[in-house]
Order: C-alpha cells, then sequence, then structure tokens
C-alpha cells in the first residue's frame, strides 16, 4: 500500500525528475500536469504543492508536515497558496474565479519564499477564463509556480498550452496497477475491478466500493440491449442516464468494444464483460467488424466531445442511436 503523502509508484521516476529541476532551479513558472482519470494526477499535484510550500522537505523532496508553512497549509488558510476548481455545479470554471487567481497574484508574498497556484480541472476553463490566465502566463510574477492540471490538455487552447512546460503522469502498465490494487482492502476481486476501470487502478478503487456504479453498470448494458432490440426507446433510455457520468458511459462501451475488435483480430476469447450475456454475443459474434469498428471511431468522437458544454439528452440520444443502428446491422 502506497504510504500517505508519497506519490503512487508509477509516478516516482516523474517525481524525482521535477525534485532534480527544483534543486538545479530549473523549475518553470507553470507546469502543465496532464494524466488520465483515476491515476493520481490531482494527489500527485497537491503532494508538489506541499512541497514547494514546505520550509523544510525531506531528501526526497517531500513536505515536512511539521514547520509551520506545513501547519498552515493544512489548515486551508495558507495567504500565499490558491487553489481554482469547478464551482459547484458547474461545468466551467468561470472567468470570475482566475479574476480573483490574477488579483492575488498582484499582493505580496507575505507568509514563504514562493507563491503556489494550483488550477484544477484547468481543461474545464470557459475561452474567457483561458484567455484572462494568458497575462498571468506570459507575465509571471517572481517567486511563483502555477500547476495547471487536466485530464484533457488538448481542450487548453494552444495560446495556455504553448506558455506552460507539459508533464505527463503515466497510466501504470497492467502488472503494476494489479499489483498496487491487490494491496488495497478490497469487496470484490481485483481483475475485475482493473478491468472495469479500464486500467485505472485509482478509479479501480473507487468502483470497488460503489455498488450503486457497479448496478448501474449491469443496468447501462441492459439498455443498450433493449434499444438494439427496439423494445424501448432511444429517448426514454437517455433521460434515465443524464446524471450519470459521461466519461463513464463511453469509457464502458470503449473497453466493450477495444476487447470484442482485439478478440476478432486475434481470434481470442479475451472479451470484457458487458454484465449481460446477450449484449456480450452481439458484441463478439458480429460477422461484420466494419460495423463495431464504426461504432468504436463514433464512440470515440462523442468522448471527445465531453469536456465542452453540451445537451446531454441531445449527447446520450446520438450515442444510443449508433447502438440502435448497429442492432439493424448484426
Amino acid at each position: 500500500m502506497t504510504q500517505p503523502g508519497l506519490v503512487y509508484p508509477w509516478q516516482g521516476e516523474q517525481w524525482q525528475q521535477l525534485m532534480s529541476m527544483r534543486q538545479a532551479n530549473h523549475l518553470p513558472h507553470a507546469l502543465l500536469v496532464a494524466g488520465s482519470q483515476g491515476t493520481g494526477k490531482n494527489d500527485f499535484a497537491n503532494l508538489l504543492v506541499n512541497s514547494l510550500l514546505c520550509e523544510q522537505t525531506d531528501p526526497q523532496g517531500y513536505a515536512c508536515g511539521e514547520c509551520k508553512n506545513c501547519k498552515v497549509k493544512q489548515s486551508h488558510a495558507h495567504p500565499d497558496y490558491k487553489e481554482v476548481t469547478l464551482p459547484t455545479g458547474k461545468q466551467q470554471i468561470p472567468i470570475s474565479a482566475i479574476r480573483e487567481l490574477i488579483e492575488f497574484l498582484t499582493l505580496s508574498r507575505s507568509y514563504s519564499n514562493r507563491r503556489v497556484v494550483l488550477i484544477q480541472p484547468a481543461d474545464k476553463m470557459n475561452d474567457n477564463a483561458a484567455n484572462s490566465l494568458l497575462k498571468a502566463l506570459e507575465e509571471p510574477p517572481a517567486e511563483t509556480v502555477m500547476i495547471l492540471v487536466a485530464d484533457q490538455p488538448a481542450h487548453l487552447p494552444a495560446t495556455v498550452r504553448s506558455r506552460c512546460q507539459l508533464f505527463p503522469l503515466p497510466v501504470p502498465d497492467q502488472q503494476m496497477a494489479l499489483a498496487w490494487l491487490q494491496q488495497q482492502p478490497l469487496q470484490h476481486e481485483a481483475q475485475k475491478m482493473l478491468s472495469l476501470a479500464d486500467g485505472k487502478p485509482l478509479l479501480a478503487l473507487q468502483l470497488d466500493t460503489d455498488e450503486v456504479l457497479l448496478a448501474a453498470y449491469k443496468r447501462f448494458a441492459t439498455d443498450l440491449v433493449a434499444v438494439l432490440q427496439q423494445t424501448r426507446s432511444v429517448v426514454d433510455a437517455a433521460r434515465d442516464w443524464q446524471k450519470t457520468d459521461l466519461d463513464i458511459l463511453l469509457n464502458w462501451q470503449l473497453k466493450w468494444l477495444q476487447a470484442a475488435l482485439k478478440a476478432q483480430l486475434l481470434a481470442t476469447t479475451d472479451t470484457v464483460s458487458a454484465g449481460n450475456k446477450f449484449l456480450d454475443q452481439i458484441i463478439a459474434s458480429s460477422h461484420h467488424p466494419e460495423v463495431l469498428w464504426h461504432l468504436y471511431t463514433e464512440l470515440l468522437k462523442l468522448k471527445a466531445m465531453t469536456g465542452y458544454p453540451l445537451n446531454r439528452l441531445i449527447f446520450l440520444e446520438s450515442m444510443l442511436l449508433l447502438w440502435r443502428d448497429v442492432g439493424a446491422s448484426v
């Protein structure tokens, strides 16, 4: 099990790289930490924030947790630290949040030798907010480090990306992810959870304790079958899933199709269960791989849109219509 306050095993090399840059005084003024959801990039960024504010880090660069800066940070009252995140119930970070940040950057440092800013998820800034951030990135205040965290950095304007140093974090390989997950207290079989989470260990850990989401996984497969068989309308099915994370729904479908296409190409039986025997059979036994490839590519196109404001009902209807078309083709 990863010790509290340490990066995950698959992030060790990246942490050492940053600490070496820091020791050599080559740490950039703006760092874009990018990585897949469920792999620990937010935890990594928070550990980096704590390290940068700490007065006496340990030999590995981790915050001591005992100095005055650490204590004030733990109390959520550090005057030289600012976090910008999504407002409750909103899909985007508004320009008002960035204006507050810019005002913060004009203040003198009052407690530590460095000012630290954390923006997460940075790829959820709206266009006006991102444009407003540009000036701070172009003319950064002295002794200030801005950390932007993003699932999909390509959703940020090129002007913002070009003024940050991209720092990608890896998805752990299957063996490392499974070894870490098996050390955690689980209610379900580790390999099954990891498969459902598309190889992302923290998402797998979340799924393990989320019985509602596990039940939704099976129910979603059942609804797809009803759409395929045209025993339920696309509109009715779409309404039922409006409140579910769109990325989660798309990841489930893409994982099923990836496994089915791999099995067809390699003539294996290595598939991922959709939680519904009929749907498993439809995916695995299709004699028209081009139909599955088309479905896969169209779902990827939809996934690229989830970071933008959209009408969720229309989006879900479009997604389900793809499956209805498959039902007419297989």
